[in-house]
């Protein structure tokens, strides 16, 4: 029986040196279906160079993680392939789309994952599962051999189970030497999360042209929807969201002038049951590194009744962003 977050599990391999990969990043000899039904039984005839280098380095792939839809989603319940259960509570979300990547971590299935991250989709599960969810800064890790969605925005990430784990993952050593200050919310990060949506649309719709024109291809009602949300979006609203994004980078740079490291929220709160709507402000809080390819990662902390959920720490510096994070883990 496969286990919960996997959708191909070889297991195997030695205590400390367990690599469960994303279904949508290559590994030789497995399917990498991004899952997507119409890929289903393709198989990789490479490694992706980022687990090419693991593997070298005496990592053992136990197997693919479930994925949401085509990376497009943050539930982890996938149409095609499964529901992924939190390991903390069954029957509520692992978040995602790295669903079971966070799911094989905080199981003790894998002592390290990979991930992809568009709009937070290793920092949001990586909150709800009570593990540690980096994204590395832009061009830290090869993002090669990955299925994508948005190739702006995706990025490799890592999920552990501390911060030194996923830092040895990625070959950078943390640095520390931060101050402390609270600074006022002067960004509107919702206004931020949905301009960053539609471009995700936008490029998903050019990528996935041939499913979305074919009304016989196996994808779900939501993911076509979201698909043609992209390619009938107006120029004008293409436009504001391209302004949109514009500001935040400039924010960035005025606050990046006084300090180095931004700590916030990683997910609005906990996971929650499958049958109640996901809430619309999930990525608010993960979208600003996505959009500005800064360093980020998620500690894990808890809720008043036990669930676990994230603190982020963000900014442009990948050694002193861990070394901040390994203060609050």
């Amino acid at each position: 029986m496969t286990p919960n977050g996997f959708v191909h599990y070889a297991g195997g391999g030695e205590p400390g040196l367990r690599l469960a990969v994303k279904d949508n990043i290559d590994v030789a000899g497995m399917p990498t279906a991004g899952g997507m039904e119409p890929y289903r039984g393709r198989i990789a005839q490479r490694d992706a160079p980022c687990v090419a280098r693991l593997k070298a380095a005496g990592y053992t792939v136990v197997g693919k993680t479930l994925m949401d839809e085509a990376a497009f989603g943050a539930l982890g319940d996938n149409p095609w392939f499964g529901r992924c259960h939190n390991p903390h509570r069954h029957g509520y979300t692992c978040g995602g789309s790295s669903a079971g990547s966070a799911a094989a971590v905080a199981a003790g299935l894998a002592d390290v994952a990979l991930g992809t991250d568009t709009l937070g989709s290793v920092r949001i599960p990586a909150s709800y599962c009570g593990v540690v969810g980096y994204l590395p800064g832009r061009g830290v890790i090869d993002g090669a051999g990955v299925m994508p969605l948005m190739p702006e925005y995706d990025r490799v990430g890592v999920l552990a189970p501390a911060v030194a784990d996923a830092a040895r993952v990625a070959s950078i050593s943390p640095r520390s030497g931060a101050r402390v200050r609270e600074l006022p919310a002067t960004i509107d990060l919702a206004a931020l999360r949905r301009a960053a949506l539609l471009m995700v649309e936008i490029e998903a719709a050019r990528i996935h042209a041939a499913l979305l024109d074919d009304p016989g291809s196996k994808i779900s009602a939501p993911l076509r929807t979201a698909l043609r949300f992209g390619r009938d979006a107006k120029l004008d609203r293409v436009e504001k969201a391209r302004a949109r994004i514009a500001e935040a980078g400039r924010w960035l740079d005025e606050l990046f002038r006084d300090c180095d490291v931004l700590v916030l929220p990683t997910t609005p709160g906990p996971a929650f049951p499958f049958d109640q709507p996901a809430p619309e402000s999930q990525a608010d809080f993960t979208v600003l590194a996505s959009v500005a390819g800064l360093a980020a990662i998620s500690v894990p902390g808890k809720t008043v009744d036990g669930l676990p959920n994230g603190v982020q720490a963000m900014g442009r510096d990948d050694a002193l962003v861990l070394g901040v994070a390994a203060g609050l883990g």
